[in-house]
C-alpha cells in the first residue's frame, strides 16, 4: 500500500519504484527483547507446482524504513530450496533471469521493464529470486529454457564466483541455456542502479548482449 514501511524502503533506500509483484508484501514481525513488533518486508518463495513453501522478511525501522538495526535484520523462514521469489511472471516465456537477492531482483525488474511489463522486443521475461546464491542451482529448469544468472560481482578471486558456475553448469545439464552477467563493479545490481553516474542505463548495457541474443534465436 502506498507510504508503507516496506515501500519506503523499497523506494527511498533501494531506488526500486516498480511493482514488487503479488508474493511481496509488508508485515509484522513479532521481536522478543523490548522490541515488540517491528514492520518488515516478506517475499513468500514458490516451488515449481507454484505453492509458497517458505519467505524470508527483512525487518524495518518504523521512523526510518532502513533495515532495522538489530543483529540479524534478515532471515528465512520454511522451505526456501528449490522453491523462489516470482516478481515478474513473464507468462509463457522462454527467457528467466534468476537473482540472488530480492533488492536485486527487483533493480532489474526497474531497469529492464517497459511500460511496467517486462518485455523486451516482444519477448516476455521472467525475473526470479533464488534468496540466496546455493538455491540457483536447484531451479527446476525446462529444456531450452534462456537463462541469465544475475550474479553479485563479489571480486574475482571470491568463493561465491565457484558457486555461480556450478550453479551455471547444474541448470545446462537440464537442457537450458544459461549466461552469466555480473555488475561492472564490486557489488550487485542494485548498487548500480543506486549509482548517480551508473543507474537504470548501465544494467541495460549489463543485459543488452545477452537479451539481443536469446530474443533473436526465440524469433
Amino acid at each position: 500500500e502506498e507510504n508503507s514501511i516496506a515501500l519506503r524502503y523499497l523506494r527511498e533506500h533501494r531506488f526500486i519504484r516498480c511493482s514488487a509483484g503479488d508474493d511481496v508484501r509488508q508485515a509484522n514481525v513479532y521481536i522478543g527483547g523490548g522490541h515488540s513488533y517491528l514492520p518488515a518486508l516478506v517475499a513468500f518463495a514458490r516451488d515449481a507446482k507454484g505453492d509458497i513453501t517458505g519467505y524470508q522478511q527483512i525487518l524495518l525501522d518504523k521512523r526510518t524504513a532502513a533495515k532495522a538495526d538489530i543483529p540479524v535484520p534478515k532471515r528465512s523462514v520454511g522451505k526456501i530450496s528449490g522453491s523462489f521469489v516470482e516478481v515478474s511472471k513473464g507468462v509463457n516465456s522462454d527467457i528467466t533471469i534468476i537473482a540472488e537477492g530480492l533488492e536485486t531482483a527487483l533493480s532489474l525488474k526497474e531497469a529492464l521493464s517497459e511500460h511496467s511489463e517486462m518485455i523486451y522486443n516482444g519477448i516476455q521475461i521472467k525475473i526470479l529470486c533464488s534468496l540466496g546464491i546455493s538455491n540457483i542451482k536447484n531451479y527446476r529448469a525446462r529444456e531450452g529454457e534462456k537463462i541469465i544468472i544475475a550474479a553479485d560481482n563479489d571480486g574475482h578471486d571470491s568463493t561465491t564466483h565457484k558457486t555461480i558456475e556450478n550453479a551455471r553448469l547444474e541448470l545446462s545439464s537440464k537442457g537450458a541455456f544459461v549466461e552469466i552477467v555480473r555488475p561492472i563493479k564490486v557489488g550487485d545490481f542494485n548498487d548500480i542502479l543506486k549509482d548517480k553516474a551508473l543507474g537504470e542505463k548501465e544494467i541495460q548495457n549489463s543485459f543488452e548482449n545477452v537479451l539481443a541474443s536469446y530474443s533473436a534465436v526465440t524469433l
